[in-house]
């Protein structure tokens, strides 16, 4: 455990470098805040903190804003339990201000919402004629709701970089060969979720139109729902539709598989796991939790088809 070290700092600035017992990082495409969980044996009491950053040999692999501390001493010592989440967590935080954008672009907006909060972006420019930030919205709630409407895809966050795209996996990442075995696979299809046909309620108050799902039939599943558009696709319904069909088609199939050690696959980056007992391509990283504990180190990785990216 001595290769990973947390350097803290308090409300004074004054730096500590602490040795975890414990650590818990755990990284998804859904949310632009990595988490971080860390327990650490202390001799004292250390006074309130307010950074953390953790460190594996010199590189930093998370760094990050403290939301709770908590001390416990018992008959097993005194231990300091951390609890952080990276800079992205400041979009999940504050809102953003009510407000009535006239033909707002995707750049426009972000300087609004994120930029302001040190996050640059990437993506290519749209525009729309009229956007409502709603009262009580989050920065990223609102600024999630302008993708979805004018992309069909919600942004994701690597670092300080906020991308509004498909994600690209770039080189596939292989799992299950020499250079990265895997201690467990677990493969779940779940024909429970997949939606095989969205209703739509109209102007008139009727569900006259839908959106097929045509990955539903050749499976034998019939999942039908109705829906009324959420407020920013009413003008463009069908797109409301699609997204969440191809969400519970994302949802049917997931593959987790648990690597001894660190490792440093982040979501939104491209896998395929090659081993003799099992072969699939096109996955994506959508989820990633590394932990260590008294049992050693291992990263869990949860992997989604990219097909419904």
């Amino acid at each position: 455990m001595d290769e990973f070290r947390a350097v803290v700092s308090d409300t004074s600035g004054v730096a500590s470098e602490l040795t975890p017992s414990f650590i818990r990082l755990r990284r998804s495409l859904e949310s632009p805040a990595d988490g971080f969980t860390g327990r650490f044996p202390v001799s004292e009491r250390l006074r309130e903190l307010v950074g953390v950053r953790l460190f594996r040999g010199q590189a930093v692999v998370f760094e990050g804003k403290i939301d709770a501390q908590r001390l416990s001493i018992s008959q097993d010592g005194t231990l300091l339990t951390l609890e952080a989440r990276s800079k992205g967590g400041l979009l999940l935080d504050n809102q953003a201000a009510p407000h009535v954008y006239e033909n707002i672009t995707t750049h426009g907006l972000f300087e609004w919402l994120c930029a302001p909060h040190g996050f640059l972006l990437l993506a290519s420019p749209r525009t729309l004629p009229e956007f409502t930030v709603r009262a009580g919205q989050t920065l990223w709630a609102a600024f999630c709701a302008f993708t979805r409407r004018t992309y069909g895809r919600l942004p994701f966050v690597v670092g300080d970089m906020v991308i509004v795209s498909q994600a690209d996996p770039g080189a596939s990442e292989v799992i299950g060969d020499e250079r990265r075995p895997f201690s467990r696979l677990e493969q779940t299809i779940s024909h429970y979720r997949p939606i095989s046909r969205m209703f739509i309620r109209g102007e008139d108050g009727e569900y006259s139109t839908f959106v097929q799902n045509h990955d539903a039939p050749p499976r034998g599943i019939v999942r039908e729902r109705f829906m009324v558009p959420s407020g920013e696709f009413v003008s463009i319904p069908q797109w409301d539709a699609t997204s969440r069909i191809r969400r519970s088609m994302r949802e049917m199939e997931r593959v987790v598989v648990e690597l001894p050690g660190f490792h440093e696959l982040r979501p939104g980056s491209g896998a395929v796991v090659d081993n003799p007992a099992f072969f699939m391509a096109n996955l994506l990283v959508d989820e990633s939790v590394f932990t260590l504990d008294a049992g050693g180190a291992r990263t869990q990785l949860a992997l989604v088809n990219s097909v419904y990216d």
